[in-house]
């Protein structure tokens, strides 16, 4: 509920002086943000800004079942995020020694869920016609 609170609708991305990756990434997110739904802006924006961590557990807890004609946002049910395994998570639970970002992997995550090279939004656009 606390983390709520610091979740903005009406952000002005450009004018924040917020922790990028890379160059590439920066460049991205200033591009597209307004288009990106809520719950990437709450992971881009408000935990950046606010200097806070996004836990990823090691087993995935949900399944999102909503990849259909009745899903609000994604209709594609071959969606690589459609219907994944949702495991069971073991007590009592087990914390890291200590408490750090991984750079790497979110950049990873960035490159394999929203950044496409030129030449993929070219192919992408040709196979749409």
């Amino acid at each position: 509920k606390r983390a709520w609170k610091l979740y903005e609708r009406e952000i002005d991305i450009n004018n924040q002086p917020l922790y990028f990756l890379s160059k590439k990434e920066k460049k991205f997110w200033k591009r597209n943000f307004k288009t990106i739904v809520w719950d990437v802006q709450w992971a881009v924006y408000s935990i950046r800004k606010h200097k806070g961590y996004a836990i990823l557990p090691q087993i995935n807890l949900v399944s999102n079942i909503g990849f259909d004609n009745d899903g609000t946002i994604y209709k594609d049910k071959g969606n690589k995020n459609a219907n994944i395994f949702a495991g069971i998570i073991n007590f009592p639970l087990q914390h890291p020694p200590v408490i750090r970002t991984n750079d790497d992997y979110d950049f990873n995550i960035f490159k394999q869920n929203y950044y496409q090279s030129f030449l993929k939004r070219i192919m992408k656009k040709i196979k749409i016609l």
